[in-house]
């Protein structure tokens, strides 16, 4: 069905019948390569164990649904602001935040309470009387959320958008060259602040 129409994103249930999730989305990247994929899981064991298979290739993220409808809403602007964030800062000067952290389990938690709070604030800067288009112009000019999942992404992303930072989060455990590394996240926020000692940063542990 993918290959006849076109989507924005595909949700994949790791609990299909004779279905590897893996290999699902590696035939849907071979057909709609830009196509964001998606694993949602509502096991964190499971999640776990799925992200120790080495053919992750076709999952561009993996998330923990606890129910939450804010979740579905989060997963979508994560996609979005990445896909828009250099267009949005070039044109509109937006503003950036980064979020490192490798486990599913807590950026599932964390992102939809990101979201939820910048959107809250940015609604009540919204001067009244704007029309309906002036309205949707400054929510979209709201900052952007960028997910970095190990040390190397998250400064990857600082050094790309650091004229337009706002503010990093950032797990204190991060993969390093590809093995977990206890304080990762402090040598990454410590780092930071050698080139932007006035930038907001927030160690979480």
């Amino acid at each position: 069905a993918i290959a006849d129409d076109d989507y924005d994103m595909v949700l994949i249930i790791p609990h299909l019948e004779n279905v590897d999730p893996f290999e699902l989305g590696f035939e849907l990247k071979k057909i709609r390569p830009a196509t964001p994929v998606i694993l949602l899981s509502q096991n964190t064991r499971q999640i776990n164990s799925l992200m120790e298979n080495p053919n992750t290739g076709g999952i561009d993220h993996i998330f923990r649904w606890s129910g939450n409808s804010e979740l579905l809403i989060a997963i979508i602007k994560t996609v979005e602001d990445l896909r828009n964030v250099e267009h949005d800062v070039g044109l509109a000067n937006v503003r950036v935040v980064i979020l490192v952290e490798d486990s599913p389990d807590y950026y599932s938690q964390l992102l939809p309470i990101l979201y939820k709070e910048i959107v809250n604030q940015v609604q009540a800067l919204i001067e009244v009387g704007l029309t309906e288009a002036q309205r949707a112009l400054t929510l979209r000019v709201r900052p952007k959320i960028l997910l970095a999942k190990t040390y190397e992404e998250g400064w990857a992303l600082y050094e790309k958008y650091k004229n337009h930072m706002l503010c990093m989060f950032s797990d204190t455990r991060l993969p390093v060259g590809g093995e977990l590394k206890a304080a990762a996240g402090i040598d990454l926020l410590s780092h930071l602040k050698t080139e932007q000692p006035d930038l907001r940063t927030l160690l979480l542990s």
